[in-house]
């Protein structure tokens, strides 16, 4: 806002702008999204691929940035390029994690599915604002785990996820929710031969989500 003209003050709980002010043009470089970046990262975690992004890493002021290190815990391997680039690589075999969420709650769905394959007990805390979503995602990511055999227990503030095990041959809900239906792919892509109903709800922030998810090689059963 400074930038282009305003008169900012800034604190602590609050900011002000004065009244009057004319804004100007002036460029900007716009960083990548890191929230639409985690749920192609999320199909690699998943599927044992890998992905790069290119000039990814100008995103880390960005909250859901963080999400690399809760991928490294799953046991992916994240690098970054000289060029900027962000490339992630899932393992052969998931890890399960205990972690928090509070900076980055639109996580949620994405790490729950990665929970799901990971054999163990994995909990994610910080999420209780998840409720209050999109759709109350801790119910949903729930309600959809249990569609792939894979229990999943909601607390207020958690969600606590029993790992292994997760099956195919499935139709999940996308509840109408961007962020459900790009997280549930990573995890019908893992157990195959499964569907993501409404698929179209993604065009909230990522309307390409799913013509990049099949040049990845992401193929689902139709409805």
């Amino acid at each position: 806002m400074a930038r282009h003209g305003a008169a900012v003050e800034v604190a602590e709980d609050a900011f002000r702008v004065s009244a009057g002010v004319t804004y100007e043009a002036a460029d900007e470089r716009v960083p990548p999204d890191a929230s639409a970046a985690s749920h192609l990262f999320a199909l690699a975690v998943a599927t044992g691929g890998e992905v790069t992004i290119p000039d990814l890493e100008s995103a880390r002021g960005q909250p859901d940035f963080s999400v690399l290190e809760v991928f490294e815990e799953l046991g992916a391997r994240v690098s970054l390029g000289r060029d900027g680039s962000v490339s992630v690589a899932g393992p052969a075999h998931l890890r399960p994690v205990d972690t928090d969420l509070k900076r980055m709650p639109d996580q949620l769905p994405n790490v729950a599915v990665l929970a799901a394959l990971a054999p163990g007990t994995s909990r994610i805390r910080g999420v209780g604002v998840t409720r209050f979503h999109e759709t109350d995602r801790m119910v949903a990511v729930a309600a959809e785990l249990a569609r792939a055999g894979v229990q999943a227990e909601v607390g207020a503030d958690e969600v606590i996820v029993q790992g292994g095990g997760a099956s195919g041959g499935v139709t999940f809900c996308s509840y109408d929710d961007h962020r459900m239906a790009m997280a549930i792919a990573a995890l019908a892509a893992a157990v195959g031969d499964s569907h993501v109903a409404s698929p179209e709800c993604v065009s909230k922030t990522y309307r390409a989500f799913w013509s990049d998810a099949a040049k990845l090689g992401l193929g689902l059963r139709p409805a």
